[in-house]
């Protein structure tokens, strides 16, 4: 029985994956766009920081409010999709591009977001 269901939940699960199309650059840029001012300002309280590796994290390891949390979720859903794609095209590894990305994201950082350095530690920039 439960070789049956193991069976089909993998089943069930490669199906659902099958059915739901993948995340285009365009589509992701629109998420992007939306959520930016919701990302600015949870940056711009302190609520949320820019890691080295290229998402966005609760700084110095406290707990995120449910809708800043949700927030961060989607924002690093959608940029993990994104370097997935980039590196498809440019044939190199996610992480790299998320690396790439986070060094273009402390360049841009305003005086007092929270950046994690390489150490894992938190500082304002």
């Amino acid at each position: 029985m439960r070789c049956l269901l193991l069976v089909l939940a993998l089943v069930l699960t490669q199906s659902t994956i099958a059915i739901l199309p993948a995340a285009d650059k365009a589509t992701l840029q629109a998420a992007f766009t939306a959520r930016a001012v919701q990302v600015a300002t949870a940056k711009n309280t302190g609520a949320l920081g820019e890691t080295i590796a290229g998402l966005l994290a609760v700084p110095n390891g406290g707990t995120a409010e449910p809708m800043v949390a949700d927030l961060m979720a989607k924002e690093n859903a959608d940029r993990q999709e994104l370097y997935r794609l980039l590196a498809a095209e440019t044939g190199a590894t996610p992480e790299v591009v998320a690396e790439r990305n986070a060094k273009r994201n402390y360049q841009a950082a305003t005086p007092g977001t929270w950046l994690q350095k390489k150490d894992g530690t938190w500082a304002k920039k």
